[in-house]
């Protein structure tokens, strides 16, 4: 009976540290999409334990300030600054990790050539 309570607690433990590590590390869907003057970019958690919280950044490419992706371990952020009529703007980052590095670098040379064409 006390090595099948012993599992049940390992197996519950087990899941707790699941749930909560994935709802840390931030596995989100992107949708990035770079369409004539408009940069949008649409994302989710993948893994949502609490609900799915759906987010959305679009500003026209004029405005972008400071784009880069922060590497970190094997964490990749989308960090963006935009200009505004009060100064600049910081988006939340947005979490590559889920994405290919083909994909994340196609966003990287897109992001480049926004800031070279200003």
């Amino acid at each position: 009976m006390k090595d099948m309570d012993l599992a049940a607690l390992i197996s519950g433990g087990v899941l707790v540290v699941f749930v909560f590590g994935f709802q840390f590390i931030g596995l989100n869907y992107v949708h990035y999409l770079s369409k004539g003057d408009l940069l949008q970019i649409r994302y989710y958690p993948i893994v949502s334990f609490f609900g799915k919280e759906y987010s959305s950044i679009e500003f026209h490419k004029n405005r972008l300030f400071k784009a880069e992706i922060k590497r970190s371990f094997l964490f990749q952020d989308l960090h963006l600054e935009i200009r505004t009529k009060d100064g600049i703007a910081e988006f939340p980052e947005v979490s590559l990790i889920a994405m290919s590095p083909v994909d994340i670098l196609a966003i990287e040379q897109d992001l480049d050539e926004i800031g070279h064409s200003k």
